[in-house]
């Protein structure tokens, strides 16, 4: 297994190579992304890998909060340039939305070279940052979405998809024991 992770590791930082961020080429099998927008989920998985240098972890997470985190209330959206080719409007769900299960492990991989930077990240996805930036809105702790529409949409804090999970309370809470496990 130590073996095959490292040939998998050696061919992502061959595929990487000197590229700014890890790319996403395809939404699915047939929509093109392009070389230079910036999808969220191989982002926070980068920072994760332990042999990923951390000057290239900083300058990849600069990238992250100029293109993703830039003017967006909860944490970074999915994707930079929405896709004109989707049926999700661009600023909802997977089409530049914000999604815990993505922006979770952001905050982990951050976690890796900048604690500080981590524990500010985590405390954007909270429910008292989501009152703060949405009083007039309500949701469930419980019942809540799985994703929220970003700043592209008027509807920003709203949710353009119906799937409802514990995403919204789970993520943070994982978040925070985990960042306090590294400073056990």
């Amino acid at each position: 297994m130590r073996e095959f992770r490292t040939q998998l590791n050696q061919a992502w930082l061959h595929d990487l190579g000197v590229r700014a961020f890890p790319r996403r080429a395809y939404t699915d099998y047939k929509t093109p992304l392009g070389e230079d927008n910036m999808w969220l989920e191989p982002q926070g998985y980068a920072l994760l890998i332990p042999e990923f240098p951390n000057e290239r972890k900083h300058k990849l997470f600069a990238q992250v909060e100029q293109r993703l985190l830039a003017g967006e209330p909860m944490g970074a959206r999915q994707i930079e340039r929405p896709t004109a080719q989707s049926s999700t409007p661009a600023g909802a769900r997977e089409n530049g939305g914000f999604w815990y299960a993505l922006y979770g492990p952001l905050v982990l991989g951050v976690a890796t070279f900048s604690k500080e930077t981590a524990e500010r990240l985590l405390r954007r996805m909270t429910f008292a940052q989501f009152a703060s930036k949405f009083p007039d809105y309500w949701t469930g702790q419980w019942s809540a979405s799985d994703s929220l529409d970003s700043s592209l949409l008027k509807t920003s804090g709203l949710s353009s998809n119906l799937t409802w999970c514990a995403h919204a309370h789970a993520w943070p809470l994982y978040c925070y024991l985990r960042l306090r496990e590294r400073n056990a």
